[in-house]
């Protein structure tokens, strides 16, 4: 398990890319395709630089796809570590 982060850093879990995607014009996308490069992930730790002060531990984050560290963790979970500059966004749902 994670206790701290350091840094401008935010962590999320990797999402599921096994469940089909079907774009708005119900076009079915296959196992792990995504439909666009952005994803919106649930920030689990976040870091304690300056540049992520503004995030909090649940902030909804929209995130550019595919940048990141990806590491597996004991818990058998993977990770994806991602610096502030993949941040486009915090969002509501």
């Amino acid at each position: 398990m994670i206790k701290k982060v350091f840094g401008d850093v935010v962590v999320f879990e990797m999402p599921d890319l096994t469940k089909e995607h079907t774009t708005k014009g119900g076009i079915v996308l296959p196992d792990g395709k995504m439909p666009s490069k952005t994803i919106t992930i649930e920030a689990l730790e976040v870091g304690n630089g300056k540049k992520v002060s503004d995030i909090s531990k649940g902030d909804k984050l929209l995130v550019v796809f595919g940048h990141g560290y990806p590491i597996k963790l004991d818990d058998g979970k993977t990770y994806i570590f991602i610096n502030h500059e993949d941040i486009l966004a915090k969002v509501e749902e």
